[in-house]
């Protein structure tokens, strides 16, 4: 079990994991946010939410959507950090690491979804809790006056967002580009898909480089797991 423990395919196979518990913990937050508001945008919640005697439930709505969204912004922010500590303890001078540098930046210096992910994470930290709104839409299915569907959508509105005068420039003009209104669902699902890609490219170059301690790792198991099971 030590000669395991000490054997460099084990330490990669462990800064892996973590890695990938990190993201792991990110889809979580991203799965729970997305799950909830597509219940809540569906015609039957939204016709439920919409009435005026439901304002106090739809004002619990608007708060649950900005507990989860402030879960996903911290957790996705402090990625960053884990992909920065996990580059340095098992690539740093190494050109590897220079490639995960250009990777990063072709994928995220310049992306709007990354940036403005990064001023909302700095808002719902550091200013107040996102200014989730509400918009109600009715939507005609036939040709019968009246009839139809209302549909919701959650939003964060760009001019409250701007009040915030911690914005950098570079984030400003990112928001800007948005409009009106930040449609929550498709922000998240968007750039967690950017995210996830990154990673499946970090792990398939992982697991060339890797390659030979990750197998010389498995076979000490292996051989580990056969010595447990005669005895």
């Amino acid at each position: 079990m030590e000669e395991i423990q000490n054997s460099p395919g084990q330490d990669v196979l462990g800064e892996i994991q973590r890695m990938q518990r990190s993201l792991n913990l990110v889809f979580g937050n991203k799965s729970s946010l997305v799950r909830v508001l597509e219940r809540l945008q569906s015609p039957d919640v939204s016709e439920e939410l919409a009435q005026e005697a439901r304002r106090d439930d739809s004002n619990r709505a608007m708060d649950e959507v900005a507990r989860l969204l402030h879960n996903f912004l911290t957790s996705a922010y402090s990625l960053v950090d884990h992909m920065r500590h996990h580059r340095s303890r098992l690539y740093v001078g190494t050109e590897f690491e220079q490639r995960i540098k250009q990777e990063i930046a072709s994928r995220f210096t310049n992306d709007d979804h990354h940036i403005i992910t990064q001023g909302l994470r700095n808002y719902v930290l550091h200013f107040g809790i996102a200014p989730i709104q509400t918009h109600f839409t009715f939507k005609p299915t036939g040709r019968v006056v009246g009839e139809g569907n209302i549909t919701s959508n959650y939003s964060l509105p760009i001019e409250v967002l701007l009040h915030c005068e911690e914005w950098k420039a570079h984030q400003r003009d990112a928001l800007s580009r948005i409009g009106e209104r930040l449609e929550i669902l498709a922000f998240v699902e968007t750039y967690f898909a950017k995210v996830e890609s990154f990673y499946q490219w970090l792990w398939e170059n992982q697991a060339v480089i890797h390659a030979e301690e990750i197998e010389s790792s498995n076979k000490l198991r292996d051989r580990a797991r056969t010595m447990y099971e005669s005895n």
